[in-house]
């Protein structure tokens, strides 16, 4: 078995998750260095300029890019080995099998071919707050990527930040010193909502991948220009919706796709806690909305994972209000939206900035064959009393002490790790992530007619969605 996979009934699928290097037997010495390795991003099926970009960058890895136009015969021993080693890592697979690589290499050649094979994809982190902490807990046991530079508004910010992760680089220069950087493949966005449409200009005037916290944009108008600026220029972009990569939620994907709930009929999801952590949440100017805007997108995400994306969603009835915190915000600070979609299946999404007890997160799924309910904060295996406190507990827990319920790996439960190793490999390996601006101008549009709807107080139908 590889991973889930059956050695025998599932040969090509484990031969794709295998990388060879075999003493350049991967090296045709009438072709050019850039012609050897797009011939073999051809070969996994990479479309045209996918395979032209990969090849780019393995070249550049691998301190090619000088050569690259030269033919491989007129390369030396230890060029041939780095451009054998850069086919086996096209497709970026997960085992790879190297025969006597760093032979005949002195000692510092050899340190500087592992360092490329081991590293591949170098992030640009926009952000030094809790969103960016969350990603750098998901990226910490994700092979292949390192995070080269933070940025953040403040230098005692981005230099702290930079200190507890170990980050070589740290800027309060957003554009120069961090998405520009010639050494920087993706451009990974943790900042507040009303900077993810610069950033991501930042990004694409630079060429650089980019990837975007939720929600992608404060309306629907934001997200459909950022969508057109990285479509024009052709970059890879991913849309950061952790709660479709919670294990939690993609098990009971599974479970939908092996037929076990039969045809979906309702969803509920609920995510409530007491408030959020930095004021700019609670500006609408600076956010887009309230608590529907905050978290509404995971759990709108949410539904469109356990239906497919195929099933688009066509109205919302909405309703929000500010019930509790007009101290801190004129948004509302509750909300309970329904979206309905082609094929019948509504969702139920019931938010709140004023629910006390910690983080609640939960989904449940109702279809004519089954159901399936996920509940990862308050269903944690880990239960304990305490007089004195134990120090971080949850996600915006609202006590220390007394009966506690700490969730073991947040960055894991919550899916931050498995988003994190996803959007590296799609980077790595060129293809397009499965959650990308697309979705999330989606998610933007499903807002947007919900917000129309606290108005009305009526349905309202979707704008054009892609």
């Amino acid at each position: 078995m590889t991973r889930t996979r059956h050695v025998v009934r599932d040969a090509a699928q484990v031969r794709s998750r295998i990388g060879l290097a075999g003493q350049q037997a991967a090296v045709d010495e009438l072709l050019t260095g850039r012609q050897n390795r797009e011939m073999v991003g051809r070969l996994y099926h990479l479309p045209g300029r996918a395979a032209r970009r990969r090849a780019g960058e393995l070249l550049e890895r691998f301190a090619l890019t000088p050569a690259a136009d030269r033919i491989a015969k007129t390369y030396s021993g230890g060029m041939c080995r780095r451009l054998d080693l850069a086919a086996s890592l096209v497709a970026t697979p997960p085992v790879l099998f190297l025969d006597e690589p760093t032979t005949g290499l002195d000692p510092a050649s050899r340190s500087q071919m592992w360092e490329a094979a081991v590293m591949s994809v170098r992030i640009a982190l926009l952000g030094s707050g809790f969103v960016a902490t969350f990603y750098m807990q998901g990226l910490r046991d994700v092979p292949g990527q390192k995070v080269i530079v933070n940025y953040s508004r403040t230098a005692d910010r981005a230099e702290a930040f930079a200190r507890r992760w170990g980050i070589p680089h740290w800027t309060t220069d957003m554009e120069e010193e961090a998405a520009a950087r010639p050494d920087v493949d993706l451009v990974l966005i943790a900042l507040p909502n009303d900077q993810h449409l610069e950033a991501t200009r930042m990004a694409i005037r630079s060429g650089k991948h980019v990837v975007c916290t939720k929600p992608l944009g404060r309306s629907g108008a934001e997200a459909a220009e950022m969508l057109a600026l990285v479509e024009r220029v052709g970059v890879l972009h991913g849309y950061a919706e952790t709660g479709v990569f919670s294990p939690a939620v993609v098990r009971v994907r599974e479970l939908i796709e092996a037929g076990g709930i039969g045809r979906i009929c309702t969803m509920r999801a609920r995510e409530a806690h007491s408030g959020p952590h930095a004021p700019h949440f609670w500006d609408p100017a600076q956010s887009g909305g309230g608590a529907l805007m905050d978290m509404g997108c995971h759990t709108f995400e949410t539904f469109r994972y356990f239906l497919g994306k195929e099933d688009r969603p066509v109205e919302c009835l909405a309703w929000g209000d500010l019930l509790v915190r007009r101290d801190r915000t004129p948004a509302e600070d509750n909300a309970v939206a329904m979206v309905r979609f082609a094929s019948g299946a509504l969702g139920v999404a019931d938010v709140s900035w004023t629910a006390l007890g910690g983080l609640d997160l939960r989904n449940e799924v109702y279809g004519d064959r089954g159901a399936a309910f996920t509940d990862v904060t308050h269903g944690t295996p880990v239960r304990a009393f305490t007089r004195s406190g134990g120090g971080y507990l949850i996600e915006k827990a609202d006590a220390e002490s007394g009966w506690v319920f700490p969730v073991p790996d947040e960055a894991r439960v919550y899916g931050s790790q498995s988003e994190m190793r996803h959007f590296v490999e799609c980077v790595a390996a060129g293809r397009s992530p499965r959650e990308t601006y697309t979705d999330g101008l989606v998610i933007n549009r499903i807002m947007d007619a919900c917000y129309r709807s606290m108005t009305s107080k009526r349905w309202e139908p979707l704008e054009d969605t892609p």
